[in-house]
């Protein structure tokens, strides 16, 4: 039901406000929230005080050759889960060439590979004895004798895969759950002991077998997780800490201090270096460390965390900014991409956070199982494998605002606005807008709602509103492309 707008004996002021805070973060604490602000947004790229369409994920297309716009699409042999992604750098010495490839994880155990510029446009098995990696392998790139290898660990052993040898299988070495090379030693973590750290002078991974030392870490920390190399010392995360290792004359003399302690848990697969600092996700947030201090990201979006199981989560790092693949709770009873699956999902959201200014974006709606920042010659992108649906697929990095052919709606919603008066009646009169496509606003105040489709176009429109209240929200829709910007509100405030 609509009010009658003209409302006898009571005087009123007129105001005009430009509505400017699209380009903010939005503000999910009720305790700090601004007037008017965001209080949620997905699927919009939120940059120069304007709604952009937001990222996405297309076909697994790339280029020919270094630089070159001609592009071919992989076929991918293997079409059972992909769970996940390497990068193997490799120099060329025959050619004089340093050659690009990926390698990728299937579910059922195999490994798989293709060149990022060929005209091939076929992804090979290398693996065909699954009983080697029975569950995802720990896997890095490492130069032995001037030779680039792919490094993996798996149940089976050690396997190492060059461009020029064949396939090499060390059987003698057992399971690591993280590797790193660093002061001129190998160093893991063993799967079957997260209590330890293993190490060995000798450097060649074809040649480890049972002879390690072994450095007793257990401690209120946790379980041993994950190895760093950063800023020439070795970091050790925990569960629920950081161990830093550090080396002292020329043999294997080593001291451990313990430089940080969580509340919550840390989650392994996002511990991510990110330029000058390392940037990982625990139950509360996400978190930045120096090397010597760690401090939380101030981003007022941890009760979406709360309660969500975020042990699938990954991430990486591109361009200036943190990807981190989670799982949210947005509260809201509705349901997007993924989280349609009949079979349910396991992350449904990608925080994009810019690690030097602390803007992010929300893309919701798509199940990631794997990462990976793509840093080719000229080409600079990320690649990503997926959960659910689209589990046997490869997507890339782009701008569509879709994965595949699946749109993601999009939703920004403000905060409740009263015009700095609470307990006075209000009619907005006129609402400006600017939207290059097709989209929603509603306009709900605590007596009424108004909906109203807006055509897209290159121009800024009015729109009649005449919607009375105290308080009202704005809440802006779209699916597709968005462009969307110059919200302006024009309201009668009645004393």
């Amino acid at each position: 039901m609509f009010y009658q707008n003209n409302i006898k004996g009571k005087t009123y002021k007129s105001k005009t406000v430009v509505f400017d805070l699209f380009g903010e973060n939005i503000n999910a604490d009720v305790e700090t929230i601004k007037n008017g602000q965001g209080v949620m947004c997905y699927n919009f790229e939120n940059k120069s005080g304007a709604l952009e369409t937001g990222i996405g994920f297309g076909s697994l297309s790339l280029p020919v050759a270094d630089g070159s716009s001609v592009k071919r699409n992989i076929i991918i042999f293997n079409e059972t889960d992909i769970l996940k992604l390497w990068h193997y750098k490799y120099y060329d010495h025959i050619n004089k060439l340093e050659i690009d490839k990926v390698m990728f994880f299937n579910v059922d155990g195999r490994l798989s590979i293709f060149n990022v510029f060929t005209y091939d446009d076929y992804s090979y098995i290398i693996n065909n004895n699954p009983e080697i990696f029975a569950t995802v392998p720990a896997g890095i790139n490492y130069c032995i004798d001037g030779e680039d290898y792919m490094i993996f660990s798996g149940e089976g052993g050690l396997y190492a895969y060059s461009q020029h040898m064949l396939p090499v299988l060390n059987e003698n070495c057992q399971k690591a759950l993280s590797i790193c090379r660093i002061y001129d030693n190998i160093f893991i973590i063993p799967n079957d002991d997260r209590g330890s750290v293993l190490f060995t002078s000798n450097i060649n991974p074809l040649e480890l077998g049972t002879s390690f030392s072994e450095m007793d870490l257990t401690g209120d920390g946790g379980r041993l997780c994950a190895l760093i190399n950063f800023d020439d010392y070795l970091f050790i995360f925990r569960d629920y800490g950081i161990t830093k290792l550090s080396k002292y004359g020329s043999s294997d003399n080593f001291s451990t201090s313990e430089i940080y302690r969580s509340a919550t848990k840390i989650f392994a697969e996002t511990v991510v270096v990110c330029g000058d600092m390392i940037v990982f996700l625990t139950q509360d947030g996400i978190y930045k460390f120096n090397g010597s201090s760690t401090i939380k990201f101030d981003l007022k979006i941890e009760c979406l965390l709360e309660n969500s199981n975020n042990k699938f989560a990954t991430a990486c790092y591109f361009k200036g900014k943190y990807y981190l693949a989670c799982r949210l709770n947005f509260n809201d009873n509705e349901s997007v991409g993924c989280e349609n699956y009949i079979n349910g999902f396991k992350n449904n959201a990608i925080i994009i956070l810019d690690v030097k200014s602390d803007k992010f974006n929300i893309t919701r709606g798509v199940d990631i199982a794997s990462l990976l920042s793509l840093n080719a010659g000229s080409l600079n992108t990320i690649l990503t494998s997926f959960y659910g649906e689209f589990a046997n697929k490869i997507g890339v990095l782009n701008d569509s605002g879709k994965v595949f052919d699946l749109e993601l709606s999009s939703i920004w919603k403000s905060a409740s606005i009263d015009f700095d008066e609470p307990d006075k009646l209000k009619i907005i009169r006129k609402i400006l807008i600017k939207s290059d496509y097709d989209c929603t606003l509603t306009l709900k105040s605590d007596l009424e709602e108004k909906i109203v489709n807006i055509i897209g176009q290159n121009k800024t429109v009015r729109l009649n509103s005449n919607i009375k209240g105290t308080s009202f929200e704005i809440l802006i829709s779209s699916l597709g492309n968005a462009k969307i910007s110059s919200l302006v509100l024009s309201v009668d405030i009645f004393e």
